[in-house]
């Protein structure tokens, strides 16, 4: 299953208060947005983080975040994939030229979102 090493570049703050979009990437061939509760978990520019997509529970739960998501969209748009997990709402999206790095994922699939700081 997915797992990815990235370090936030941004956070935006949307119109839900306390609900922030944290921006990760890794060079050129990975980018992801998450949608965040700050009082759930929160992180700040310059962390390195691991998000691990599984489909084990227990495996998440050794994370400092853990979520449960359904895949609601795997697209293609302009030579870049997306996959789009929905977490009781709030978006998991990941962009990468790449497609082996989201091949994994199956759409209307039940995964666990898993996260933590490296650094």
């Amino acid at each position: 299953m997915p797992r990815y090493t990235c370090e936030v570049k941004d956070i935006t703050p949307l119109r839900m208060p306390g609900i922030n979009r944290i921006n990760c990437t890794e060079n050129e061939k990975l980018s992801i947005d998450i949608e965040l509760p700050e009082q759930v978990y929160s992180l700040s520019k310059g962390d390195n983080v691991e998000i691990n997509v599984v489909e084990d529970k227990k495996e998440c739960l050794e994370y400092e975040f853990c979520g449960v998501g359904h895949v609601v969209s795997i697209t293609k748009l302009d030579n870049q994939y997306r996959a789009i997990i929905s977490i009781g709402g709030l978006l998991l999206v990941i962009k990468t030229p790449d497609d082996s790095l989201i091949k994994d994922l199956k759409v209307v699939e039940k995964y666990y979102i898993g996260i933590k700081r490296l650094t």
